[in-house]
């Protein structure tokens, strides 16, 4: 009877040491630039033309691995994001960019030649010397799968092992001895 009790007075604290576990599991695919399913997934590299392909994957500036946030019910722990694009990231898939026009800003440049220029801040628009107004047509981005949050309870053998253990010491540790 006493068993039963502290096993549910635990339920609280369980539900929040499993929730800060999967946070580190998180994190951890992050550091190690794949995925710890049933084996290790590595993420695919970048395609070597792009600048910067020696860089870390998903990285750039660190938001989206900033953005994790755990949430605690009275039965469960959730792991989730608000980036809009982490879902792409982290399942793959296309992205379908629609048609669209542009106007885009040039400063004149040494040999007369013209340069994209940048205009965030009221100094960079005045160097702008032209307006071009510029179309983007149809086209699909393809984004392989970076997995770096399971999508589904049970998804990784290594994050239910660690939530297992936690189960197991946390109990251990109320029980009487």
């Amino acid at each position: 009877m006493q068993l039963g009790r502290t096993i549910v007075a635990l339920k609280p604290v369980l539900i929040d040491a499993m929730g800060v576990e999967a946070l580190h599991f998180v994190d951890d695919n992050f550091a190690k630039q794949g995925f710890q399913g049933s084996t290790f997934q590595p993420w695919p590299k970048r395609a070597k033309k792009q600048k910067g392909a020696n860089r870390a994957l998903l990285v750039q500036t660190g938001t989206l691995r900033r953005s994790i946030k755990k949430t605690d019910s009275a039965s469960a722990t959730t792991i989730s994001t608000d980036i809009i694009y982490a879902k792409i990231h982290n399942e793959g898939g296309e992205i379908r960019h629609p048609y669209r026009e542009v106007v885009l800003s040039f400063r004149g440049a040494k040999g007369g030649k013209l340069k994209l220029a940048k205009t965030s801040s009221q100094a960079q628009q005045r160097k702008v010397t032209e307006l071009r107004r510029s179309s983007i047509y149809n086209h699909v981005t393809k984004m392989p799968k970076r997995q770096f949050m399971p999508t589904t309870p049970g998804d990784s053998p290594v994050l239910t092992e660690r939530c297992t253990g936690i189960i197991i010491k946390k109990i251990t540790d109320a029980l009487p001895k």
